[in-house]
């Protein structure tokens, strides 16, 4: 399922997704950057931890642009009901 909301940290940019999971930040150059996927910072009251995320994203054009696949899940919390 989509998360809406989750904060990811490219390059020294913040970007958020939207209600399909999908985020696009727009960057000055082209190339790689650090791709950082911080769920302390998601816009929700869900608590998330990372399965998958790839270490850098690669910033090219509209028409080059690649899209990435980040995994996250619900985490468990000690003692929450589920």
């Amino acid at each position: 399922n989509a998360v809406e909301g989750a904060a990811l940290h490219v390059g020294k940019e913040v970007a958020f997704s939207d209600s399909s999971g999908r985020f696009q930040l727009r960057v000055s150059k082209h190339g790689p950057y650090a791709l950082s996927v911080v769920p302390d910072e998601f816009l929700s009251n869900i608590v998330y931890e990372v399965v998958t995320a790839p270490a850098q994203v690669r910033a090219d054009s509209d028409d080059a642009a690649q899209d990435i696949e980040i995994i996250v899940r619900q985490k468990t919390v000690p003692g929450a009901k589920q």
